[in-house]
């Protein structure tokens, strides 16, 4: 077990090391969109000029950095967020299940 768990993690570390040598390769100022990786889903990539401006705002009682323009950011990734989608629709999609034992 030990062995397999070795094995995979080593590989993880390799992507994890080759996706980000990939995604250093490009400058964000010499790009229109960029976006995540691991994803086809052309929604996923977003005017990169959202990038331009940061700024600190406070959430739950800590400060974070944040894009400026976030509402144009959820709005190219999620469409309309601040609209609940239909009941129907509100299900998980992760490939997997997660439990809480207490």
């Amino acid at each position: 077990m030990k062995r397999l768990f070795c094995l995979n993690f080593t590989n993880y570390i390799l992507l994890k090391k080759q996706i980000n040598n990939a995604a250093s390769s490009f400058s964000v100022c010499d790009t229109l969109f960029c976006g995540c990786l691991l994803t086809d889903d052309p929604k996923d990539a977003v005017p990169s000029r959202l990038f331009d401006r940061i700024n600190l705002i406070k959430f739950e009682g800590k400060e974070y950095f944040s894009i400026t323009d976030f509402d144009t950011y959820l709005k190219t990734i999620y469409g309309d967020y601040m609209q609940l989608p239909p009941v129907e629709d509100r299900v998980s999609h992760h490939l997997y299940k997660a439990f809480i034992v207490q």
